[in-house]
């Protein structure tokens, strides 16, 4: 069983829905391959198959109104602004509203609520190297984060989830564009 303390967000096509939270069911059959249902309220039931990999799951949704995939991974405890700390390359794949955008950046956090850096962005084409990046967050005991990132883009409200203090994930919480990606300890 999955358990009622497991939160989640979604950003539908710019509908989102915020800390949600789920419960569920999952099975790992002797090949390794598994199922897993996750009920929410927003959404109803979303089903995956998963496998296991390294210190996670690897999924992908198998409804049909949803095309989804990514990892899920083990938290490390305990988990504080503090965990943010030091610097960590950043990367993100997304869809705005004119299209494709890329991303790739280094900042370092503060390990209290301040994170300062570069970006470099292909919206659309449109490359922008060396950009400044700034960023607040606020780090809750579960791991999940919301940082409020400054870039070429203008403001980025970011849900980060972190798991350890060399690893995060997080996906892009604003209507005009749909983006995840994944930060690591440098």
């Amino acid at each position: 069983n999955i358990t009622t303390s497991s939160v989640a967000d979604f950003n539908d096509v710019g509908t989102l829905s915020t800390n949600i939270g789920f419960t569920g069911t999952y099975s790992i059959a002797a090949n390794g391959r598994g199922t897993l249902s996750m009920v929410t309220t927003p959404l109803g039931t979303l089903n995956f198959v998963v496998y296991p990999s390294s210190g996670g799951l690897i999924m992908l949704e198998t409804d049909v109104r949803f095309a989804a995939g990514g990892t899920a991974l083990q938290q490390t405890t305990p988990i504080s602004n503090g965990s943010l700390s030091g610097t960590y390359g950043l990367n993100f794949t997304g869809v705005g509203t004119n299209g494709e955008i890329d991303s790739i950046a280094e900042f370092t956090a503060d390990g209290a609520s301040k994170l300062s850096g570069i970006i470099d962005l292909n919206n659309t084409g449109a490359i922008t190297f060396g950009q400044p990046l700034s960023g607040t967050f606020t780090v809750a005991s579960n791991g999940r984060t919301t940082l409020t990132a400054q870039t070429p883009l203008g403001t980025q409200n970011l849900v980060v989830y972190v798991v350890s203090g060399t690893r995060a994930l997080f996906i892009e919480m604003d209507t005009n564009v749909v983006a995840a990606g994944d930060i690591r300890h440098q």
